[in-house]
C-alpha cells in the first residue's frame, strides 16, 4: 500500500518521468534492489492460487525475474515475518481476506446449484467467484522459504527478510543503487536515491524512474520534511488525521520554521502544534500526540522494525498483501479445489451440450426428428458462418469479396492450356422475303366485354360499397402477397381467448382440407372419364389400346367443350400462354362456372339446377355413372331436400374452382400448342412421318388435340392434372371467412360483439354478409379475428420508429376508415395529381387470405405503387422515370447499356454528373453462370471505401444479465482499415452454387430419408383395408405393412402418369390404397412437412439476402439502407442465357431476378450488358487469355497471370460500364470484328474506326481519355473529309448507319 496517494500527488506536482523499457544503473558497480512481492504481486497470486507443483511455479517466477538484468548486479527482497508495527493493517487485511473467502464459498455454491438445475451459468457468476477467490490469496511463509532455496541454489543474491523488505532495502542501499518496487514508502526514506516503478504486463513491462532530487526539486521539500510527510500523511503503520491528507499535509509543512535544521520528531511535534491541525484534532474527538507516529518515526527514520508474535487476529502481510503467512485461512486451499473442480465439470458438461445441439440438428436434418414432437424454431436448413478449427488458414466468412490493393504476383503458364483466337463476326443471315401464307378462315376472337367505367370521383353516399371500393383499389394499385408465417399464431395473436382462436384455426384447417379434397376428387374423376374415353378396354382388367379413339360423340364433345375451352384464332397464332398461374384466378371464366357447379355435386351431393351449365354437369355426372366411377344412388337425391354441410358449398369451392380451371386451360390449350410444336421438330429430324403432323383447329375440341398430339409423343404429359398429396394454398375472402365462422355456435357471441348487435335474437348469415361486412372497409374481418395487422399503441397511437421495424410487416398493414378511402382515391384521381411526387407507403388489405393450413398469407394493395405509372396512362411529362423510381413497381426486365447511355445528358439526367466528375461513379459488374452462380468485380472511387468486414447489428437494449455498460477502448492499437488505403483496389467475388443451393440440399437430403424411413415406426396400424370413394372397374386389394414399407416404396410402386405405359386408373387406385399414410405423412396434425418446407425456403431467401448484400457492400451499400442520393453507382448484369437440365437447376436466374428487383427497390441504377468477349479477353491488357484444364481458370500469356473466368467477365462488364458512362460507347477490345478489321457495332464512318482502330493499338493502356480524344479527332477529321474542309452543320449522331446497306453506303462515300 505504501503512503496514500502518493504516486498521484507526485505526479500532479508535474514529476511525471518518461518509461523506460529497463532499468538502468548510475554506475557498473551499483546494485538494483528489487521488491519481489510488491513488483509481482499479480504473477505471484497466478502462479501460487492455482498450482499443485512448487517447482513449476519457482520456475516460471525466476524466468521471469531474471529479465530484470544480470544475477550478478541484482539483489531480490522477500517479506519475511509480520511487523509489530504494522499489527494493524494486518489485522484489516486478516479480516477481509475471511470476507473474500465467505464470498467465494457463497460463489461457488451458487455456481454449483446452477449447474445441478441445468440453469444457464453466466460469465459474471464466474467472475464472482473468481474475484474473491483473487482477494482471499496469501503467499504462505512456506512457499516463500522454498522460493528463496531454489534461487540460492541456482545462484542469484537473493534475501528472506526478517520483517518487512522496504526496512532492509532502505538500511542497505547505496547512493547509486536502484531500487524497484511498486510501494510508494520507498519514495521517502533517506537513503535511497531513485525509485523504479514498474508498471504495464509482465511480457510488456516498462519502469519509470523517480529521481529523488527531481523529485524534491518539485514539491519545494528538503529530504528531512519529505519523510516527515509519509510519517504524517497515512500509511501502514499510522492513519492520517481525517480531512489532512498528504496534499494538505505538504503546504503545512512548508509553512513550518525550522526547516532542513529540524529533525522528522521536531517536524511531527511543531506540526501538531499548529492552529489548523489542533483545530481539526477537536473536531474529530481524537487524540494525536507525538507517541501516534512513534512507530512510522521508527520504521521511516530508524530503518528498524520488530517481529511480531504469531496470532489468527494479526496475520501477516507486507504492504502488498502478499506476505501473511503466519496464520493461513483454514477454507482457501478447499475452495480453491472446488472451484477447478466445478471448471472442470462445467466444461464438460458445455462440451456435451454442444454435441447434443449438432446431433440433434444433424438427426433433423437427416430424419432421425421424432413425427410428434414440435420442432424447435431455429431452423436446421441455415448456413451457420462459423470457422473451421481444424483448417490453418485464415477463416473469411461466405461471400465475402476479397480486397487487395497491388496486382499479384506473376504465375508460371499451365502445363495443359488453349489461347482464344480471334474469329471474324459474321453478320446474321437476312429473312427472305417469303409470301405470307394465308391464314384460315377461322372465326374472330370473341372480343370481351369492357368493364364498367370506373367513376371519376368515389360519391360520398356513407354506404361506401365494398365491391367499389375494391374495384378503386384494384384499378389504382397492383395486388400483392404477404407472408405472416403461420396461422395458429397468427390467430392467437389476434384473439386473446384461446379456445375461440382454437376454434377459428380449425374452422380454417378443415376448409383448406375439404376443399383440396374435393379439388383431387375432381381431377381424378376427369382423368378416369378422358381414359375411358379415349383408350377404352374391351373388359375389365384387359390393356387399353396404345392409339386414342378419334370419333367421339357429341355429347362427349360438349363434356370437353365444357372442361376447357377451344382453341381461338389468337391462341393458336400467338404464344397461347395467356392463361395466369393456377391459383389467382386469372382466367376468362369460360369454364370457370361449370367446374364451381361439378366441385359443389362433389361435396354435397346436392344435383345442380336445371340451367344450362347446371343440365351440362348433370350430363357429365351421368356419363360418369355409366363408366363406373360414381354411384348411381346419387341422381336420386334430385327431389329430396339439399344436404347441409359444415360449409358453404358455394363459398368452399370458389377458390379451388378457380385454380382448377385455369389448370386445365393451361395443361391443355397450352400444352396441346407445346405437343404440336414438338411434334413438328420430331418430323424435321425425321423421328416421325409428315402424315403424323397434327394440326391445331376450332373444330375439335381443345382436350381432343391434346390427347392425339401426346399420343403422337410417347404420352410425354399427364392425361389430367392431379394434384400432389399435401395440401395446397385456397383463397378465401371474408365474406367466405364469416360465412364458415357463422356455422360454428362458439362463435356468434364473437360476431356480434363486431357487428354490435344487442339484440338477443340468433345472429343469421344474412346479418353478417349480406348487411353489416359488405359495407365495412375490407380488412375489418381479418384484423379482429385472422391478424394481428396495424397494430397500436396501448393508448391507440400508430407505432413509430423501433416499435414500428420490430412489428414487422404486419405494421406496414393499414385498415383505414371507408372516409380516408375515399380521401385517398380522389387525390389520385383528380386533375392536378403529380405522380412524380407521389410519396406514400404502406399496404391495404383486400379483404382475402391465402392459407394452405399451417402459413398464412395476405393478400394486400401496394400502395406505394401505381397502376396509373405502370400502364402510362399520364402524359409523357408528369411520367417518372422507371429506372429512378419505384412507383411504377420494379422488374427485372434489362434494358442494355448502350440504350440508355446515349449521350452525356443521359449520363447527368441519371446519375446527376457531369462529364468531368464521372471518376466519381462507383460499377458493379456481375457475370451468372450454373457453376458459379455469380462472379462480380467491384470499382470504386479512391474517396470512398466498400463495406467489407463485420457486418454491425443494429443497437439494442442491454441485454438481460449484462454488467453495467460496455467498456470502450482508446482506439489505440488498432489496426486501420485497409479499405481507406488509397490508390486502385481490385474487388471482387465468386459465390458458387453448392454454396447458395445447400438449403435446398439439405431439404432434399432430409426428404429423401423421411420417405425412406420404415412406416412401422410412426405407429401404423398392421393391416389396413381401404375403398375408394369412387366405384372403380377393379377391385381394390386389401395389404399389410411391411418391414420394408415406406413412402419411397409407396410412391415408386404407383403406376406411371406418363410413358407408354402410362395407366391413370391404377395410379388413382394405388393412391387410394395408400391413401392414409400419404395423408399422414403430407398431412400431419403437427405439419412437419410442410413446416420443414418453408424453413428450407427461409433458408435459401437468407442466402440469397446474404449473397446480395456482400455485393452491395462491394460498391459502398447494403440491403438493409436506401442508396444515398451522393452515391453515384451503377450495376451492370450480364445478358447471356442458358438454360440448365443436369442434377440441380441453376439458381443463375431465380437470383439474378432477386437481385435485381432489390436492388432496384433500393434505388440502384440496374443496366443490362451485352456479353460479347467478355469472358475471352483479359481487362487489363486486352488481349485474348487461355484456358486451363477447367473452364473456370484463365490464362494471361501477357500478363502472365491465372483468372477466374466470371469475375474477369465481371471485371470487362465493369469497363464496358465505364465506357459508355465516360465515352457512351463500348471499349474497342471488346467490339466484334469482322473479316475485313471493321467494327460492325461501333457506328461511326470508316476513317473514324481506322483511325480509332490505331490509338487503340498504339496507346491501349494510355488510359480511357486519351482514347476519347483520339476518338473525337477521328471524328472530326471524317466529319472534314466528307463536307470538303467546312465543318458540317449536322451532328455525327445524324450519320451513323442503321442497316448494313447503309453501312456500305457511309464508307464508300468517306473514301471519296
Amino acid at each position: 500500500m505504501g503512503v496514500k496517494n502518493a504516486w498521484p500527488f507526485v505526479r500532479k506536482k508535474g514529476n511525471v518521468p518518461v518509461a523506460q523499457p529497463k532499468v538502468l544503473p548510475v554506475s557498473p558497480e551499483s546494485k538494483i534492489r528489487v521488491d519481489v512481492c510488491s513488483t509481482h504481486n499479480t504473477l505471484i497470486r497466478n502462479l501460487y492460487g492455482n498450482t499443485t507443483d512448487l517447482n513449476t511455479a519457482h520456475l516460471k517466477l525466476e524466468s521471469c525475474l531474471k529479465k530484470i538484468g544480470d544475477k550478478t548486479r541484482v539483489r531480490y527482497y522477500i517479506d519475511g515475518e509480520p511487523a509489530v508495527e504494522k499489527r494493524q493493517t494486518h489485522a484489516d487485511r486478516h479480516q477481509g481476506r475471511q470476507n473474500a473467502v465467505d464470498k467465494a464459498a457463497t460463489a461457488i455454491t451458487k455456481l454449483e446449484s446452477r449447474l445441478v438445475a441445468k440453469q444457464r451459468i453466466r460469465k459474471h457468476h464466474i467472475a464472482d467467484a473468481y474475484k474473491n477467490l483473487r482477494l482471499a490469496f496469501h503467499w504462505r511463509l512456506e512457499h516463500r522459504s522454498s522460493f528463496v532455496e531454489y534461487m540460492s541454489n541456482e545462484g542469484y543474491d537473493i534475501v528472506l527478510c526478517p520483517t518487512e523488505a522496504d526496512v532492509l532495502i532502505a538500511s542497505e542501499c547505496q547512493p547509486k543503487d536502484a531500487v524497484m518496487s511498486c510501494d510508494s514508502d520507498l519514495l521517502f526514506y533517506k537513503s535511497i536515491p531513485t525509485v523504479w516503478r514498474p508498471v504495464g504486463p509482465c511480457k510488456a513491462r516498462q519502469f519509470v524512474p523517480y529521481e529523488k532530487s527531481a523529485l524534491l526539486g518539485d514539491l519545494g521539500l528538503s529530504t528531512t520534511q519529505l519523510t516527515a510527510l509519509a510519517i504524517l500523511s497515512g500509511n501502514d503503520y499510522t492513519k492520517n488525521i481525517p480531512h489532512l491528507a498528504i496534499y494538505t499535509n505538504a503546504k503545512l509543512i512548508k509553512d513550518l520554521q525550522g526547516g532542513e535544521r529540524q529533525n522528522e520528531r521536531s517536524i511531527v511535534q511543531q506540526y501538531l502544534s499548529h492552529p489548523r491541525v489542533i483545530r481539526q484534532i477537536n473536531k474529530e474527538d481524537g487524540v494525536w500526540t507525538t507517541h501516534s507516529y512513534a512507530s512510522a518515526c521508527k520504521v521511516f527514520v530508524d530503518m528498524k522494525q520488530d517481529k511480531a508474535e504469531s496470532s489468527p487476529s494479526a496475520a501477516t502481510g507486507s504492504g502488498s498483501g502478499l506476505s501473511d503467512a503466519s496464520v493461513t485461512p483454514p477454507s482457501y486451499e478447499s475452495l480453491q479445489e472446488q472451484m477447478m473442480t466445478f471448471m472442470r465439470t462445467f466444461n464438460v458438461s458445455k462440451t456435451e451440450a454442444y454435441k447434443a445441439r449438432v446431433a440433434k440438428r444433424t438427426t433433423a436434418i437427416s430424419g432421425g426428428l421424432d413425427s410428434h414432437a414440435e420442432p424447435k424454431p431455429v431452423n436446421p436448413f441455415d448456413t451457420l458462418d462459423k470457422p473451421d478449427p481444424s483448417r490453418s488458414h485464415q477463416y473469411r466468412p461466405r461471400y465475402s469479396p476479397k480486397v487487395r490493393f497491388e496486382p499479384s504476383k506473376e504465375q508460371p503458364a499451365p502445363a495443359i492450356s488453349a489461347q482464344y483466337k480471334l474469329k471474324p463476326w459474321k453478320e446474321p443471315p437476312e429473312k427472305p422475303n417469303l409470301p405470307e401464307p394465308e391464314k384460315p378462315n377461322l372465326p374472330e376472337p370473341e372480343k370481351k366485354t369492357p368493364t364498367a367505367t370506373i367513376k371519376a370521383e368515389i360519391n360520398d353516399d356513407n354506404r361506401f360499397g365494398r365491391k367499389e371500393m375494391m374495384d378503386a383499389l384494384s384499378f389504382e394499385h397492383p395486388t400483392v402477397t404477404l407472408s405472416l408465417d403461420c396461422l395458429s399464431s397468427n390467430v392467437h395473436g389476434a384473439v386473446k381467448d384461446d379456445s375461440i382462436a382454437k376454434t377459428i384455426v380449425e374452422c380454417i384447417r378443415g376448409a383448406v382440407r375439404v376443399a383440396w379434397e374435393t379439388k383431387k376428387r375432381c381431377q381424378m374423376l376427369i382423368g378416369l372419364y378422358l381414359e375411358d374415353l379415349f383408350y377404352p378396354s374391351s373388359s375389365p382388367g384387359s390393356p387399353r389400346p396404345a392409339v386414342p379413339v378419334t370419333a367421339i360423340s357429341k355429347e362427349d364433345q360438349s363434356i370437353l367443350d365444357s372442361l376447357c375451352p377451344r382453341l381461338s384464332s389468337k391462341e393458336m397464332n400467338g404464344d397461347g400462354d395467356d392463361v395466369g398461374p393456377a391459383g389467382d384466378g386469372q382466367d376468362d371464366g369460360s369454364n370457370t362456372p361449370f367446374v364451381r357447379s361439378f366441385l359443389c355435386f362433389l361435396y354435397s351431393g346436392n344435383l345442380p339446377d336445371k340451367s344450362k351449365i347446371g343440365s351440362a354437369v348433370n350430363t357429365f355426372i351421368v356419363r360418369l355413372q355409366d363408366m363406373g366411377h360414381l354411384e348411381k344412388s346419387q341422381g336420386a337425391k334430385t327431389d329430396m331436400l339439399k344436404n347441409v354441410k359444415e360449409y358453404t358449398p358455394s363459398f368452399l369451392v370458389r377458390s379451388v374452382a378457380s385454380q382448377l380451371s385455369a389448370e386445365l386451360k393451361r395443361h391443355y390449350k397450352y400444352g396441346a400448342k407445346r405437343l404440336s410444336e414438338k411434334v413438328q421438330t420430331m418430323i424435321k429430324k425425321k423421328k416421325l412421318k409428315s402424315d403424323q403432323e397434327v394440326h391445331l383447329t376450332s373444330q375439335e375440341p381443345a382436350i381432343q388435340l391434346f390427347v392425339q398430339a401426346n399420343a403422337i409423343t410417347g404420352r410425354s404429359w399427364r392425361l389430367s392434372p392431379l394434384s400432389s398429396e399435401g395440401h395446397g394454398y385456397m383463397t378465401f375472402t371474408e365474406i367466405e371467412l364469416a360465412a364458415f365462422l357463422h356455422k360454428k355456435d362458439k362463435m356468434h357471441p364473437i360476431l356480434k360483439k363486431l357487428i354490435g348487435c344487442k339484440d338477443e335474437r340468433r345472429l343469421t348469415q344474412a346479418d353478417v354478409i349480406c348487411d353489416w361486412l359488405p359495407f365495412q372497409t375490407p380488412g375489418v374481418l381479418i384484423q379482429r379475428l385472422i391478424a394481428p395487422v396495424d397494430p397500436r399503441t396501448p393508448d391507440g397511437d400508430l407505432l413509430r420508429g423501433r416499435q414500428k421495424k420490430d412489428a414487422g410487416i404486419v405494421a406496414a398493414v393499414k385498415v383505414v376508415e371507408p372516409d380516408e378511402m375515399r380521401a385517398h382515391i380522389n387525390t389520385l384521381r383528380c386533375k392536378g395529381f403529380d405522380p412524380r411526387a407521389y410519396q406514400e407507403k404502406g399496404y391495404f388489405l383486400r379483404g382475402s387470405i391465402k392459407t394452405d393450413g399451417n402459413d398464412l398469407q395476405l393478400l394486400a394493395y401496394k400502395v406505394r405503387e401505381l397502376n396509373s405509372v405502370k400502364f402510362k396512362r399520364y402524359k409523357t411529362e408528369v411520367l417518372p422515370d422507371r429506372l429512378l423510381t419505384t412507383t411504377a413497381g420494379t422488374s427485372d426486365y434489362l434494358t442494355e447499356v448502350h440504350n440508355i447511355f446515349k449521350s452525356a445528358a443521359d449520363v447527368e439526367h441519371l446519375l446527376g454528373c457531369t462529364p468531368d466528375d464521372t471518376d466519381k461513379v462507383s460499377y458493379l459488374g456481375l457475370d451468372l453462370g450454373q457453376a458459379f452462380v455469380v462472379g462480380a468485380y467491384g470499382h470504386m472511387p479512391e474517396d470512398k471505401s466498400p463495406k467489407i468486414g463485420k457486418r454491425h447489428r443494429h443497437r439494442r437494449q442491454k441485454k438481460r444479465g449484462s454488467r453495467g455498460r460496455r467498456r470502450r477502448g482508446s482506439g489505440k492499437g488498432k489496426k486501420k482499415s485497409i479499405c481507406r488505403i488509397q490508390g486502385e483496389r481490385y474487388i471482387n467475388l465468386a459465390a458458387k452454387q453448392k454454396a447458395v443451393a445447400q438449403p435446398t440440399l439439405r431439404h432434399r437430403t432430409w426428404m429423401n430419408r423421411q420417405k425412406g424411413a420404415d412406416l412401422k415406426t410412426h405407429s401404423s396400424p398392421p393391416t389396413i383395408n381401404i375403398e375408394s370413394t369412387a366405384s372403380s372397374t377393379v377391385d381394390q386389394p386389401s395389404i399389410s405393412i411391411t418391414e420394408s414399407l415406406s413412402i419411397s416404396t409407396i410412391e415408386s410402386s404407383l403406376a406411371p402418369l406418363r410413358g407408354s405405359a402410362a395407366d391413370f386408373a391404377a395410379h388413382v387406385q394405388g393412391r387410394e390404397m395408400h391413401k392414409v399414410h400419404l395423408n399422414k405423412f403430407y398431412n400431419d396434425r403437427r405439419f412437419r412437412f410442410k413446416k420443414f418446407k418453408r424453413m428450407s425456403q427461409k433458408a435459401r431467401q437468407r442466402e440469397f439476402e446474404h449473397l446480395a448484400d456482400s455485393l452491395l457492400r462491394m460498391v459502398g451499400g447494403s440491403i438493409g439502407e436506401k442508396k444515398k442520393e451522393e452515391d453515384k453507382v451503377v450495376i451492370g448484369v450480364g445478358m447471356g442465357r442458358f438454360s440448365s437440365s443436369s442434377r440441380l437447376s441453376s439458381l443463375h436466374g431465380t437470383f439474378e431476378a432477386y437481385f435485381i428487383n432489390k436492388a432496384r427497390s433500393l434505388g440502384y441504377l440496374v443496366v443490362g450488358v451485352h456479353e460479347f468477349y467478355s469472358s475471352k479477353k483479359c481487362p487489363k491488357c486486352e488481349q485474348f487469355v487461355g484456358q486451363n484444364e477447367s473452364i473456370r481458370r484463365l490464362y494471361c500469356y501477357h500478363c502472365k497471370k491465372n483468372m477466374h473466368r466470371d469475375v474477369m467477365a465481371g471485371h470487362n462488364i465493369v469497363n464496358i460500364l465505364r465506357g459508355h458512362v465516360e465515352q457512351q460507347q463500348r471499349p474497342l477490345y471488346l467490339h466484334p470484328v469482322d473479316k475485313d478489321g471493321h467494327y460492325p457495332w461501333l457506328e461511326l464512318p470508316q476513317d473514324a474506326q481506322d483511325s480509332l482502330q490505331q490509338a487503340g493499338s498504339n496507346g491501349s493502356r494510355t488510359g480511357r481519355a486519351g482514347r476519347a480524344d483520339c476518338k473525337r479527332q477521328a471524328e472530326g477529321d471524317a466529319d472534314a473529309k466528307e463536307t470538303g474542309g467546312k465543318r458540317a452543320k449536322t451532328t455525327l449522331a445524324k450519320q451513323k448507319a442503321e442497316t448494313t446497306k447503309n453501312k456500305a453506303a457511309a464508307k464508300q462515300l468517306a473514301g471519296q
